[in-house]
């Protein structure tokens, strides 16, 4: 595919606002390189973007709040996004919860008591404030599992501020406005463990089995298998990521939501969309399904290729990719 196709595109709509939504991790974040590596080149380019009056420049991630921060801090600060994979939106800095996205206080409540009763060491919610960590004393210290959570999630994002961590036993209460929890699962809880190691879709319901609750959490939510490096724990430890279905929210309903809280048309917007994924879990391309005029680009080898809801691929390196991208957007919009 050419690169024609975007000039194209772009040249249709010279009255238009540009909405360039960029994915983060793996997309324009090399994290084989860095925590919040940029190629030197986009980031220049993406400082000249932010100044394009006709330009608006926006992430559009699974982050959330704290992972967010670290890429503003240690790249360039970039006020809009859409984070949690929609359930957060920032508009010109001010966040806004999209409600879409949360989970149900009972099953917050399950995995509470789930850590109360020593079935889970810990639990770990990402909400619209940040994010806390509520764990049982008695099994962390025994099992040594928040190294599991430091080695899960980069060290760098935290900066000098850790996620605050709660003991279940001093605290009650949990944040509301709850849109992920995260969790480790040991090979002691043998099925599920088998499941989620395998990427079985059957995890989700003996996940449900854990919590006791029933079978319809399928219907609503999704739960996915977070990598992570810790060889102290190979073969013993798993840790699960469970959030809304896409159906509930993704990476394009939180894009409609952040073009309603911008107060900008629809009609009045060309929107370039530049992601990693064309199918599975993570799936760029649903930004299409909700915004049918969007331009979508896929960067990289993690793609399926045959997604026809994707307009250019471009293989080989992301960096490079990205930064051409980018470069194209940057002198088109000046001439």
């Amino acid at each position: 595919m050419s690169m024609n196709k975007l000039k194209e595109y772009i040249a249709k709509g010279k009255e238009k606002t540009l909405i360039l939504s960029l994915d983060l991790d793996n997309t324009l974040v090399n994290r084989d390189l860095g925590n919040n590596w940029v190629l030197p080149q986009t980031i220049e380019l993406l400082d000249k973007l932010k100044k394009q009056n006709k330009i608006k420049l926006l992430i559009n991630t699974g982050r959330e709040l704290m992972g967010y921060a670290a890429f503003c801090k240690e790249v360039t600060n970039i006020n809009n996004a859409i984070l949690g994979s929609g359930s957060i939106i920032l508009v010109n800095g001010k966040s806004i919860f999209n409600k879409r996205g949360e989970i149900e206080k009972e099953i917050v409540e399950r995995f509470l008591n789930s850590v109360r009763n020593g079935v889970l060491p810990f639990v770990d919610f990402s909400h619209s404030q940040g994010r806390s960590l509520y764990f049982n004393d008695d099994v962390v210290e025994k099992e040594g599992f928040m190294d599991l959570f430091y080695s899960q999630n980069p060290r760098g994002w935290f900066g000098d501020v850790l996620p605050p961590c709660i003991s279940i036993k001093n605290d009650d209460t949990h944040p509301k406005q709850i849109f992920r929890v995260e969790f480790p699962i040991s090979n002691d809880q043998k099925i599920f463990y088998d499941k989620i190691s395998s990427k079985s879709s059957d995890a989700i319901q003996s996940m449900a089995d854990l919590l006791g609750t029933d079978s319809s959490i399928e219907k609503k939510y999704m739960l996915k298998k977070k990598a992570f490096f810790n060889d102290k724990f190979k073969d013993r430890c798993v840790f699960g990521r469970l959030e809304r279905s896409s159906k509930f929210i993704n990476k394009g309903i939180g894009l409609v939501k952040w073009l309603e809280q911008s107060e900008i048309s629809m009609s009045k917007v060309l929107v370039v969309h530049i992601g990693d994924r064309d199918s599975g879990i993570i799936d760029d391309t649903l930004v299409k399904q909700h915004i049918t005029d969007a331009f979508m680009i896929m960067v990289g080898e993690k793609s399926k290729s045959d997604n026809s809801s994707v307009d250019l691929y471009m293989k080989g390196a992301v960096d490079q990719a990205v930064y051409d991208v980018l470069e194209m957007v940057n002198v088109l919009s000046n001439q």
